[in-house]
């Protein structure tokens, strides 16, 4: 799937927890979906977006940005 290509600005959220629903996190990186539109965005550890539009095209830019923790049980 290819990552999000609508035009974005990094610009900081006002809030809306009443319509914004937690679909993924990791590392401090989030995918919300709106309530009524459905339409997702993916929000840094800062809370600004860093990418919007369909859950599926935000979700794949989040597996590439959203670092993944490192492993806490590794063989030694």
């Amino acid at each position: 799937m290819r990552a999000s290509t609508h035009f974005n600005i990094a610009l900081p959220t006002i809030g809306g927890q009443a319509m914004w629903t937690d679909h993924a996190t990791r590392s401090g990186w989030r995918v919300q979906v709106h309530a009524l539109t459905g339409h997702a965005r993916l929000l840094d550890p800062t809370n600004r977006r860093r990418a919007w539009g369909p859950h599926a095209s935000v979700d794949a830019t989040f597996h590439q940005r959203a670092p993944r923790p490192a492993a806490q049980n590794a063989p030694r």
